[in-house]
């Protein structure tokens, strides 16, 4: 059987700007990588972005001109789309227009009003204030780069066929304005990828007549975010649809890598929702599973009822047929089939006939099997591991697992938590598995900015508008989370960050204790998970029988006291475990259910088991990732519950527990909070466990460090709170001089010693990263190289990016180091960062590329187009390439290419820019190494570029043809200076002699030439001209 290819239609969008939108260009370009990955991949399609940056070489001539003919010009038949941002700058002069990106404008336009296409869409950054340079005639620069944008702006709205542009707020808002409006325009059904998709499709369509109640009913009862079981006293009313923001998820880590349901990284969830008619999605407590499917059926009534179908395909990703949502809870399901002692798929049918009833449309049985015959229905089943015990769940898949084999043509979407959806439970066939993936940085902005236009009601794009009320609250909220190591990590699904924003919003910020914000959260959240007061289960049915004889909601302070001891037990326990097993967490609270009044044993374990379950549902604290094992939601309130735990023990108690783990990493925190708690209480609490510290930090350094590091932290933690006794206060200060404070110059700590304590404090990595920080400015270069190295991987981006005092080091390998760090993290910041340092790089050129550009490049580039980007880079970081090259330059790279392979390519970009170097002897040292040790192909392409520059590389690319090649092209045979002229044509006599010394025969003299004529590129006879 013949390979057959999978035919790929391949498109091209035009991506134009100035410099200082590096930020939006980054996320236009990974907006497509994405849709590539996903939607593209279903419509047949690829889109490539394409630009001045990544896609023109130098060359002759005038250099936009080179750029529109390599880009736009090349690519015209396929650009679908040009998109242009722009800020503050306008650009230079091209000479035919007032910048490069006015040019790439009027070549699109022109282009549109011949061709109806690409289509043009531009996006303006609201400037209110501007950023002015200090200097005047800076100042006036910048000052005529605006006015030469807004006039740009203006001409737009002047011209006979007006240009989609918008406006955004900030960098952070670009991604959500750029990504609504190009959904919107790549899902139009007038879009080439579209239609010849759907040529290709068997659309199917249903006689059905839903009555316009059964969706509105649905947006009742899905209109609001459902938090009011949080706390009564906290209820807010939040509309889902103006609050939600895209998940993204990962495929299962156990799919084949060659299986079609892989993928590399994550995708958002209306994606997966697109790609597979059969879903499940898996997460963690509160991570939005419910609050999807609720959202999918949300948007579905709204689309029916308004009779917009935009509405879904812009929300959803869903084509037209738009399904007939149908929400399904499935322990709904599980109290029918129970009540009706049957486990059959009549029974699941009449359970939709009596869930379609309860919205509103009444059918009976027969007309719902047709309808779901039909195939135009999203069936979406909510919450698979609220089925009570193992038994109930496995027999549930098994019955959506014949309802997916007898009514196929249907979409489903199942929802479960991790911890149940093993075994047994797992839905075979045709589901495709996705778990759903904590926020990043921009997930938080976008719900914490959707929650503020709610709170000031304004739309979310003019959040962000300088001086407003909304501004203020949106920058305040996202300060306090991304500038905490400790809330940061906290706020990583929609439950978390609902429970840090009610609490910001009840206080009017953030506390500034720790361990007061870990405690309103942990009271918020044990208010919380009204599912729990549903259970009402009752009767009996083979496998979903759960023996539930307590249904005692217990008082909120009890049950933290619980979760307090499992928090203390599972820090307690051997390893790096952040988990117990349910046998020893039902074990450790037997006792306690004994107290409450069990007579025995079995009853109080039985009482301790349905608490865990009940807790489960109802806290969301709890979860449990395996069917036998227990951990917190997040690692932070465990923590701060076993501080919590420890703080209400007699001091000496708790002291006999936290002495043996004192300096065991995974305990610092903890100890940390345990003094923020009890300074809460009395000075004389904290002042005594300060002392006891001391008291107990050791003799060795590297047993102090540790010890002093958390004292430090907690002193710091604790100011304006409590105060210390100048007795303990004095020693504290002779502990820190004695270690922390060695790393400062004049110490006089000895460099072995600072080493030590570099050494220890590096094992608690992120809890003392301030000390690290100082370590990075210590005298001694060992230190500061030490330090950085440990220190990196725990910063975040504008940490990384704010240490800036690294520049100033005034030795090259923590320069560098760093610049590594910064390149791995964000590329187009880093390039930003250096153009303000201009001198932070090595002095020499070659060795500044060889070290740090290749990382700047990206891969599988040709080598020429690296060339551009790295003689752009250079420029832009304040480089002059001539005159800083020399021979030391040259000999460092030719010994990195010789024993690294994996930079060939890259390195030989620094070689071409050596070729700036005034020495002849230098340029032609580079040339002799590339052709010795670079890739074949690669050398060939190079070595054909540097001809018109330089005769030596005429000679080499000779030589890759025969040894007559490379004679024939030198004066090696007349005695002469070094290499030929190749523009010039090569004498009868001078190719005679060169054959002679080659032992070439005469009558194989002319097959020869013409051999190396057509591998050169150009007939030596005659020369390559002018």
């Amino acid at each position: 059987m013949s390979l057959t290819p999978h035919p790929i239609n391949q498109y091209h969008v035009f991506l134009a700007s100035p410099g200082d939108v590096n930020g939006e260009r980054q996320h236009v370009r990974k907006f497509f990588e994405r849709l590539n990955q996903t939607t593209a991949k279903l419509w047949g399609a690829r889109f490539e972005v394409i630009d001045w940056e990544n896609y023109a070489t130098i060359g002759v001539g005038r250099p936009q001109e080179l750029i529109t003919k390599q880009t736009l010009e090349k690519h015209k038949d396929s650009l679908a789309l040009v998109v242009g941002i722009m800020s503050q700058r306008f650009g230079s002069p091209t000479g035919k227009a007032e910048s490069g990106t006015e040019e790439e404008f009027n070549w699109a336009m022109d282009c549109h009003k011949e061709h109806g296409r690409p289509e043009i869409k531009w996006f303006f950054r609201k400037n209110k204030t501007l950023e002015i340079p200090t200097d005047p005639d800076e100042a006036t620069k910048a000052l005529e780069q605006w006015k030469k944008v807004v006039a740009f702006k203006k001409r737009m709205q002047n011209l006979d066929n007006l240009v989609f542009y918008t406006e955004y707020p900030g960098a952070a808002a670009f991604r959500d304005k750029f990504e609504h409006d190009l959904n919107l325009w790549l899902t139009d059904e007038a879009r080439p990828w579209i239609t010849e998709k759907a040529a290709t499709e068997k659309t199917t369509t249903t006689a059905f007549l839903i009555p316009t109640k059964y969706y509105k009913n649905i947006q009742s009862d899905f209109y609001r975010l459902d938090i009011a079981g949080i706390d009564s006293e906290r209820v807010f009313d939040i509309p889902l649809s103006e609050i939600y923001v895209r998940l993204r998820v990962m495929f299962d880590e156990d799919a084949p890598k060659e299986s079609e349901d892989y993928d590399g990284g994550p995708l958002d969830i209306q994606t997966a929702l697109l790609r597979y008619r059969k879903l499940v999605i898996v997460g963690d407590p509160g991570s939005g599973k419910s609050t999807f499917l609720k959202y999918i059926a949300l948007m579905l009534a709204r689309s029916f009822v308004t009779g917009d179908s935009s509405i879904a395909r812009d929300k959803l990703s869903l084509p037209e047929p738009l399904p007939i949502p149908i929400f399904l809870s499935c322990w709904d399901l599980a109290d029918f089939l129970k009540q009706h002692d049957k486990l059959t798929l009549s029974t699941l049918v009449a359970f939709i006939v009596d869930r379609l009833t309860a919205y509103g449309f009444s059918a009976l049985p027969a007309a719902v099997e047709k309808l779901l015959e039909a195939g135009n229905c999203c069936l979406l089943f909510d919450g698979l591991d609220e089925v009570p015990t193992n038994a109930g769940r496995e027999a549930i898949s098994r019955l959506l697992e014949q309802c997916v084999k007898r009514y196929g043509d249907n979409r489903y979407v199942v929802t479960s938590r991790i911890r149940a959806y093993t075994g047994g439970t797992m839905l075979a066939g045709e589901f495709t598995r996705c778990d759903i993936q904590p926020f990043d940085a921009d997930d938080r902005a976008e719900f914490i900015r959707n929650w503020v236009a709610l709170l000031f009601q304004v739309q979310p794009e003019d959040v962000e508008t300088e001086g407003s009320d909304a501004a203020d609250e949106f920058y305040k909220i996202t300060g306090a989370i991304e500038a905490s190591d400790r809330i940061r990590p906290l706020a990583v699904n929609p439950l978390l960050l609902t429970v840090i924003a009610i609490v910001h919003r009840n206080r009017k910020r953030l506390p500034e204790q720790r361990v007061d914000l870990y405690d309103e959260c942990v009271d918020v959240l044990l208010g919380q998970r009204k599912e729990a007061e549903r259970i009402q289960l009752s009767g009996k049915a083979v496998g979903l029988d759960e023996q539930q004889e307590d249904e005692v909601h217990e008082e909120r302070a009890w049950v933290r006291k619980r979760f307090a001891e499992i928090a203390l037990h599972i820090l307690s326990q051997d390893g790096d475990h952040e988990e117990a097993t349910k046998a020893d967490v039902v074990k450790l609270l037997t006792p306690r259910f004994v107290d409450k009044g069990a007579t025995t044993e079995e009853q109080a374990a039985s009482k301790a088991e349905s608490f865990l379950r009940r807790q489960e549902l109802r806290s969301g604290l709890l979860v449990s990732r395996h069917s036998l094992s227990y951990r917190f939601v997040h690692l932070t309130f465990q923590e701060f519950l076993a501080a919590w735990q420890l703080s209400n023990m007699d001091f000496d108690d708790a002291a006999k527990i936290i002495q043996p783990p004192l300096r065991l990493a995974k305990w610092f925190e903890t100890l940390q909070l345990l003094g923020s708690q009890w300074a809460k209480e009395s000075d004389d609490k904290v002042d005594r466990y300060v002392e006891w510290l001391l008291e107990n930090r050791g003799e060795s350094i590297n047993e102090q460090a540790p010890v002093v590091a958390l004292c430090a932290n907690i002193v710091k933690d604790i100011t304006d709170v409590a105060e210390l006794r100048p007795d303990t206060r004095d020693v504290f200060q002779v502990a820190v001089e004695a270690t922390l404070d060695s790393f400062r110059e004049g110490s006089g700590v000895p460099v072995k010693t600072q080493l030590e304590i570099l050494d220890a404090l590096g094992q608690l990595g992120a809890a003392v990263k301030s000390h690290l920080i100082d370590a990075t400015k210590a005298s001694r270069f060992q230190v500061r190289r030490t330090a950085i190295e440990m220190l990196l991987p725990y910063l975040t981006d504008d940490e990384l990016f704010g240490l800036t005092h690294i520049f100033k080091d005034g030795s090259r390998h923590p320069i560098m180091t760093y610049v590594r760090s910064l390149i791995n993290r964000d590329k187009g910041r880093t390039i930003s960062l250096l153009s303000e340092y201009p001198g932070a790089l090595p002095t020499k050129a070659a060795e500044a590329l060889g070290g740090v550009g290749y990382l700047l490049l990206p891969p599988e580039v040709s080598w020429h187009k690296s060339l551009a980007i790295c003689h752009k880079v250079l420029a832009r970081i304040g480089y002059s390439v001539s005159g800083s090259i020399d021979h030391d330059s040259v000999l460092w790279l030719s010994n990195l290419m010789g024993t690294n392979g994996d930079q060939q390519k890259i390195l030989l970009v620094s070689f071409e820019l050596a070729q700036h170097a005034d020495s002849p002897y230098i340029r032609e040292r580079v040339l002799r190494v590339i052709r010795e040790q670079a890739p074949i192909e690669t050398t060939q392409e190079f070595l054909a570029e540097r001809v018109v520059h330089d005769h030596a590389a005429a000679s080499y690319l000779g030589g890759m043809h025969s040894v007559f090649g490379h004679v024939v092209l030198t004066r090696d045979v007349d005695g002469e200076s070094p290499f030929l002229d190749p523009h010039k044509p090569i004498s009868h006599e001078h190719i005679e002699r060169a054959a002679k010394a080659t032992d070439i025969a005469e009558d194989q003299i002319d097959g020869t030439v013409r051999s190396l004529s057509e591998h050169l590129g150009w007939d030596i006879t005659r020369g390559l001209g002018k």
